[in-house]
Order: structure tokens, then sequence, then C-alpha cells
């Protein structure tokens, strides 16, 4: 299977899509590839990716991997990021520059659309980050947060 390009699988546009490509789709989970980019809105001044970033690149690999699997065609449906457990990250800040790979593996899915995935984010074979995401993507994201938001 071809895989489409990260422009059809997230709702984010411009500087806000942070990665680069889709790499490998499994049964549970899916791969992708990030380069650290200077000038995006998660950039700090020196063009690094700063820490807090982590855990929106791991949900846009969550978010295209729900759009891949999902039972229509790919999508650039919404999801939302419920909860982060268990957050590590090994270094201060990503260089730019830097290309990692982020790994998602789906642990568990219920018929509401949340599911729990195990994110990495690898540079070279050495884990650099890791958490645990709980997420959402509704079959109608708007009308499930109806009364939701004030």
């Amino acid at each position: 299977m071809k895989l489409p390009p990260v422009a059809r699988l997230l709702p984010h546009e411009g500087d806000a899509a942070l990665l680069d490509e889709v790499a490998a789709l499994r049964e549970d989970g899916l791969s992708a590839w990030f380069t650290v980019r200077p000038g995006t809105v998660f950039s700090e001044p020196d063009g690094s990716l700063a820490p807090w970033a982590v855990p929106e690149v791991m949900a846009q690999v969550v978010s295209a991997y729900g759009n891949l699997t999902s039972a229509a065609a790919p999508s650039r449906d919404v999801g939302l990021l419920l909860g982060i457990r268990s957050c590590r990250i090994e270094a201060g800040a990503f260089p730019a520059g830097a290309r990692l790979r982020v790994d998602v593996t789906e642990s568990t899915r219920e018929e509401d659309g949340r599911g729990v995935f195990n994110c990495r984010i690898m540079r070279e074979e050495s884990v650099v980050a890791e958490a645990r995401l709980t997420a959402f993507q509704p079959d109608d994201p708007w009308n499930a947060l109806e009364g939701q938001v004030s």
C-alpha cells in the first residue's frame, strides 16, 4: 500500500504541521519522520524544538494513524488529545536540523473513539522521548464537543 502524503492526513497546515512523511503503517501503529525546523510555532528562538512540544509531535502521528485507519478513505479529520501520561524526555531541546522518527503503537481502542497510544521518539537508535497518550477521534467532532466548550 502506498502511503499518502502527510498533508492528506492531518488537519494542520503551514508551520503547525510538524511531520515530514509517514514511514510505515503497521496493524497496531504508525511510524513517521520529522525534521526539527526553525520558524515554526513550536520553535525556540535558536530554531530548536522545545521539550513542551514533544506531545504535539506524538499527537500528530496518532492523528495520522487514526485518519489512515478510519473506515473512510484517508482523511484530515479532527482528533482531540485527552491526556498525557508517563512522559519522559531525554533531551532538553531538539536541535534545528535533527531528523527524528516517531513510533506510535495503539494499546487500546474504545467503541466511542477513545484510544491509548504508546509513543516514542527515536534519534538514530536511541529513544529520546516517550509517553502514553490518550486521544479521542469521534465520528463528528463538532457535535461531540457540543455543550463542552464555553
